[in-house]
């Protein structure tokens, strides 16, 4: 299944800006987060907003960030007067043989290895449901038209 982006208040305005540059920012990183997770799109901007809702990956290495790399810009016409830029990026990789569950995944202007409180949340993909893996495949899968897109008019 294919999944797009819920944006985080903070993270759209960046991103709309230019301060966020999808295609740019050095790192992005893909962070796994617990079922208990609730998701505020007001109210959480930095990584420290999130942090305690990551499942420990000293705990559970199957569960560390993973870089989203693979990251482009395009702008696609969908009507003669009406322009899509489609964010996308690389199928996100937990790994082959991994043990893990989770709903949430949040989407951060860090570095997968080193991520900092006050990096940016770009946003966060809800599965709507615990998706799990045991021993296999977890690959997140962005849609056919991109992690996230924005419409505009010509």
């Amino acid at each position: 299944m294919a999944y797009t982006l819920n944006f985080y208040n903070s993270g759209k305005l960046k991103t709309l800006d230019g301060t966020l540059r999808w295609g740019e920012i050095a790192n992005v990183a893909a962070v796994l987060l617990t079922d208990s997770y609730t998701p505020d799109k007001r109210s959480h901007a930095t990584y420290v907003d999130i942090k305690a809702n990551e499942v420990d990956p000293a705990v559970q290495t199957d569960y560390a960030p993973v870089a989203v790399t693979g990251r482009t810009v395009e702008a696609v016409e969908i009507a003669d007067d009406e322009v899509e830029v489609r964010y996308d990026c690389a199928i996100i990789d937990y790994g082959s043989l991994v043990t893990l569950a989770s709903r949430y995944v949040g989407i951060v202007a860090g570095d997968a290895t080193s991520l900092a409180d006050g990096d940016d949340l770009i946003g966060y993909i809800d599965f709507g449901e615990t998706k799990s893996s045991t021993n296999n495949n977890y690959k997140i899968s962005p849609a056919e038209t991109g992690l996230f897109r924005v419409d505009t008019t010509v």
